[in-house]
């Protein structure tokens, strides 16, 4: 122990000499002397040590960068070989599949077998685009169906607006045939001559249908006889010229006073008749007097 230290002291004596300091030939001598003397091992050991220590870490250093790298090439194996597995697994069915179609080796097999989904991956990608150029045309047929069903339903909703129309002007129609059978009668009076322009009578053929059965002393403006020969002379003035009101409307009346309840009857048969007649222009009016006598009759009669 203590040849060390007595080293140490004369190599920092001479260390720190100013004489020594710029290393002249003296310095070489006694330093090889100290080295001779005290053993070389103590020279490694004060002088050459902290150089081989900072070698040292150094190598430790790079050493661990090299582990480290050989742990994340170690890791990249591993993750490598379980990518090989699992490519495996998933080419195991195809290979299967390329055997059993292919017989022979497995990579020619596995070739043709890589040739034939290409060529069936081309027509696969044809039939797609086809599918999609179908599909197109389907789309614009179904825009241009739903055009159509749009028009078809305006035209439907204008045809049903002009059924609408037809079957009212078909009403007008039936309506003004039934008051044809209405524009004679129309004009003629309760006394059956026909009243035209300006109030001039001129005879039908029931003018004087009432002569002999209105009464005579009665004041009121219409009056009529009701016995039995009346009223069968009035049925056969309806008989004989069905549209005239006025047989109707005489023998309700007249059958009402005797208190016979198929007055009804014959007044219904004549509104019905006078609801036409009093609609047409130019009309008597002994029709509108006639009607609203008969409708007030009715309601009363309800």
């Amino acid at each position: 122990m203590e040849q060390p230290k007595i080293a140490k002291q004369f190599y920092d004596a001479v260390n720190q000499s100013s004489g020594f300091r710029k290393r002249s030939p003296l310095f070489y001598v006694l330093l090889i002397v100290a080295i001779t003397l005290l053993g070389t091992d103590t020279y490694v050991r004060y002088q050459a040590v902290p150089g081989l220590r900072k070698r040292n870490a150094d190598l430790l250093e790079k050493v661990r960068r090299l582990e480290r790298r050989l742990d994340q090439l170690q890791a990249g194996i591993e993750q490598k070989d379980n990518d090989i597995f699992r490519l495996k697994t998933l080419l195991a069915p195809f290979e299967k599949a390329a055997m059993k179609r292919y017989p022979g080796a497995v990579e020619e097999a596995l070739d043709r077998l890589s040739d034939e989904l290409d060529h069936n991956r081309g027509e696969l990608a044809d039939l797609h685009h086809s599918r999609e150029t179908q599909q197109k045309e389907i789309n614009k047929l179904k825009r241009q169906r739903l055009k159509d069903q749009k028009q078809i339903a305006e035209l439907k909703g204008q045809l049903v607006k002009l059924e609408e129309q037809y079957a009212e002007q078909q009403r007008r129609l039936s309506d003004l045939s039934d008051l044809n059978a209405y524009l004679s009668v129309a004009t003629w009076d309760q006394d059956g001559d026909a009243i035209l322009w300006k109030g001039q009578r001129v005879e039908t053929p029931v003018s004087g249908w009432m002569k002999g059965f209105r009464k005579q002393d009665d004041t009121e403006k219409m009056a009529w006889q009701c016995g039995s020969s009346a009223l069968f002379h009035y049925r056969e003035v309806m008989d004989a010229h069905p549209a005239y009101p006025f047989p109707y409307y005489v023998v309700a009346k007249c059958l009402e006073a005797r208190g016979e309840s198929s007055w009804k009857d014959y007044a219904k048969k004549g509104v019905s008749i006078l609801e036409k007649t009093t609609r047409i222009s130019g009309h008597a009016p002994d029709h509108d007097d006639a009607l609203a006598d008969l409708s007030a009759l009715l309601k009363k009669g309800e």
